[in-house]
């Protein structure tokens, strides 16, 4: 793949991310404003269960679409990389139906026999009918997932920004619309329609497929499963599994304050991890050609490339959480303050992992990831019936960042050992020392100028004194530095075309 086509990729599949993460955040300081945290809380709860529902229906397979297709078409097998979307979207579309069906019972008496029999309260304080919305917004999303994949494995990331800057406006006005005339309830359907656009892209693979080689349904079954152990592992190890267990301990409030602290967390580190949209490809395509230098120099490139990015974001946005936090959602949030800067901080070590696990995918090595994986579930499911009873919000922050820290070391290592690909200490180190430095000016700036206009002030001033640090460290090598100028340039270019549009 040509560091220009990488680039492309790179910029439309930041272009799509980005419109959907946007439309979650933005989505979410809609429900705050309008329903205070109780409301938030719930809204995060069935996004949570959805997300839940979703890696369990998609059986891995929509990321060993994205892992395989880009594969078959370097080799040169362009039959068998149309195919292998239809192929696999009838399993699928089975599991998919069977969880509706799951929901479905819930909402008419399941809830209730659980909360009487086993004393689940999950969602106890919205009516029963919130189960049939969280169906229908779980097979949106399952679709939604399923388009995307395809899009990005076979290229099209331009389409996929597209799709999803149609739906983020509908988005939007659907979940206002929703909490004003449905509260909760109808907030979830609001969040539903940024993902329609995809969903019903994904339709058009409902269709007879000529089927596979063998020997690639073998090799794409088995990354499949293994993968689908990796996703189930990651809901609870790397997504919102603690509101769970705070909407059950300590109330739907509890939960909504640490929803906003995650939510402000993601705004921080999504825009840096979606530029890593192309690394699976890139990385297929290395190992599909058993190009070990290419793969070497692409690995520690992404590393250096993604920590540039991810650290300042999240450790500048940590520095100005306590201003930020009840500017954005309002004053009833201000007490999250705390665990949102301790959660963004230590988001940015967890994060990282994102290059070496796309490494692993890429290399068919996931297993690893599931066996360090079912260490983290036991410890995050011993928080979740201890810390997090004990101590609340912030025993949930604490064993999340434990948890991911063991985890991101864990991966490097191995591929370190493993597969003999080293991690470029010297530079990552830089990295985290000039973000210390930018998030330590922001931090003074919010704390001696406690008012909104001083976040524009610490934002710019720390944007300053990071660059200043970046040069003086001698952090970028020769072909960063010119890809960060073709992606800021390209980026500039595509700005002034929309303007004289």
């Amino acid at each position: 793949m040509s560091l220009d086509k990488f680039t492309r990729n790179t910029i439309f599949g930041l272009v799509a991310s980005l419109n959907s993460s946007l439309g979650s955040f933005l989505g979410l300081v809609i429900v705050g404003r309008m329903l205070g945290p109780t409301g938030a809380g719930t809204v995060a709860i069935g996004i949570w269960l959805t997300g839940m529902a979703v890696t369990f229906a998609d059986l891995g397979l929509p990321l060993t679409i994205a892992r395989f297709t880009p594969e078959l078409m370097a080799q040169g097998e362009m039959a068998y990389a149309e195919e292998i979307g239809p192929y696999f979207f009838r399993p699928i579309l089975f599991s998919t139906t069977i969880v509706v069906g799951l929901f479905g019972e819930l909402a008419l008496g399941g809830a209730q026999w659980f909360r009487e029999n086993l004393r689940l309260n999950v969602l106890s304080e919205s009516p029963d009918s919130i189960w049939l919305v969280i169906a229908f917004i779980f097979a949106v999303q399952a679709l939604n997932n399923f388009g995307l994949s395809v899009l990005r494995g076979r290229q099209s990331f331009d389409v996929a920004a597209k799709l999803t800057a149609i739906s983020l406006p509908l988005q939007l006005v659907a979940t206002g619309a929703g909490c004003f005339y449905a509260g909760a309830e109808g907030a979830l359907v609001g969040y539903a329609m940024g993902s329609i656009a995809c969903a019903g892209l994904a339709l058009q693979y409902a269709r007879r497929t000529t089927g596979l080689p063998e020997n690639l349904r073998q090799r794409a079954w088995r990354f499949a499963v293994n993968n689908w152990g990796v996703g189930l592992i990651s809901v609870i190890v790397w997504s919102r599994l603690e509101i769970g267990f705070l909407d059950y301990w300590r109330g739907a409030k509890e939960a909504g304050l640490f929803a906003v602290s995650y939510t402000l967390c993601n705004l921080a580190a999504q825009a840096p991890l979606l530029m890593t949209g192309g690394l699976l490809p890139l990385f297929a395509e290395r190992h599909a050609l058993r190009d070990r230098r290419g793969l070497c120099d692409a690995y520690a490139s992404a590393i250096r490339f993604v920590a540039l990015l991810l650290f300042p974001a999240c450790f500048g946005m940590a520095a100005i959480a306590p201003l930020f936090l009840p500017v954005l959602f309002g004053a009833e949030f201000a007490e999250a303050s705390a665990s949102a800067t301790v959660l963004i901080a230590m988001q940015a070590f967890g994060s990282i992992s994102t290059v070496s696990s796309t490494l692993l995918l890429a290399c068919e090595k996931s297993s690893f990831l599931v066996r360090t994986g079912l260490i983290g579930v036991v410890v995050s499911l011993l928080a979740g019936v201890t810390a997090i009873p004990a101590f609340g919000v912030m025993g949930a922050v604490a064993t999340r960042s434990a948890v991911q820290s063991f985890l991101t070391l864990a991966s490097f290592i191995y591929v370190a050992k493993a597969l003999n690909l080293p991690f470029p200490l010297s530079k990552f180190a830089r990295i985290v020392v000039a973000a210390i430095g930018c998030a330590v000016f922001a931090r003074v700036i919010v704390l001696e100028w406690q008012a909104p206009a001083a976040l524009a002030l610490a934002i710019g001033s720390g944007a300053v004194v990071y660059g200043s640090l970046i040069l003086m460290l001698n952090v970028l090598e020769p072909n960063e530095l010119q890809l960060s100028r073709m992606l800021a340039g390209k980026v500039l270019f595509k700005a002034a075309l929309r303007k004289a549009s």
